[in-house]
């Protein structure tokens, strides 16, 4: 690798970050400023805005974790829980020991009504968790899927 690619990849590192930062200030303004208050053109607006900076945040840094998990959240809040599920699916690709959203992938296809989906993710990351008190617990949420359906 050439000094211009390292210094290419920094740069595109910061800018990533910028525009992930400048994504979460807009999902913020969204979130709390108009949902609340019923003002949801205008959060739509700012949704639009928030999507449009993580996506350049990913363009830039493919492998931006935070970046995927910011869009997921975004996708789940405006309930396309297909779009939640595909970030969501990007994110744990690229740390698949990632339990938090392994376990949240889960819950978005319960959402979506694939309830398989969810139980078989779930036993895949029960299978290779080696601590007891969270082997229980996904093995609770396992219980309640089967119960459930």
């Amino acid at each position: 690798m050439t000094v211009s690619q390292v210094y290419t990849a920094e740069e595109n590192d910061r800018d990533a970050t910028f525009y992930n930062e400048k994504g979460l200030a807009y999902f913020n303004e969204g979130f709390y400023k108009f949902t609340p208050k019923a003002r949801l053109e205008e959060a739509a607006e700012v949704y639009e805005l928030t999507e449009t900076e993580f996506k350049k945040a990913l363009a830039l840094n493919p492998s931006f974790i935070e970046a995927y998990l910011n869009l997921a959240r975004l996708y789940y809040v405006q309930k396309d829980y297909y779009q939640t599920a595909t970030a969501y699916q990007e994110a744990l690709d690229l740390e698949p020991e990632n339990i938090n959203t392994a376990v949240t992938l889960a819950n978005t296809f319960y959402k979506m009504g694939e309830h398989d989906r969810a139980r078989i993710l779930l036993i895949a990351t029960r299978d290779r968790v080696t601590n007891n008190g969270m082997r229980d617990l996904l093995s609770a949420l396992i219980n309640n899927i089967e119960t459930d359906h």
